[in-house]
């Protein structure tokens, strides 16, 4: 799961620094800006619960043991 977190960083990464480039003269950047940062955000939080309910199942799992 590390390693998905850390390749989902790295394209949102590039992808700003990609429409940064791309859209830099562009008058509504600021907006698409917001909108990278709201995808970013909202997929970065449900990889974050993902996470926590697994790190949840596998404590129960070692606790029962």
């Amino acid at each position: 799961m590390r390693k998905l977190i850390l390749i989902n960083a790295l394209v949102w990464a590039g992808l700003l620094l990609l429409s940064a480039y791309l859209f830099k003269d562009n008058p509504n950047w600021k907006y698409l800006f917001m909108a990278l940062i709201l995808g970013f955000t909202t997929i970065n939080s449900l990889l974050a619960v993902k996470v926590k309910r697994n790190q949840k199942v596998c404590i129960r799992v070692k606790n029962d043991k």
